[in-house]
């Protein structure tokens, strides 16, 4: 499969729904961290991330295109995870 790149995609999160941003935000927040790292370490930034609801959080996802651009989200990662 020569040839074929995967530019973005777009993950469901079911478990990151409203209920809990209301409740217990930092738990939320600390799992919509993680799941931005853990495609971080697959070369792919969050671009969007959709208003949680009742089926959950849904995030897009885009190749990085630069170095730079990898460094910059992981600095900006770094700093959401100080907060």
């Amino acid at each position: 499969m020569n040839g074929v790149t995967v530019t973005g995609y777009q993950m469901n999160y079911p478990k990151l729904t409203d209920k809990l941003k209301n409740t217990n935000s930092k738990a939320y927040n600390g799992a919509l961290y993680n799941a931005k790292v853990k495609e971080a370490r697959k070369g792919m930034i969050a671009t969007k991330i959709n208003k949680a609801n009742s089926k959950g959080t849904k995030i897009t996802f885009s190749s990085c295109n630069s170095i730079e651009e990898f460094d910059k989200y992981c600095d900006e990662l770094n700093e959401e995870f100080k907060k």
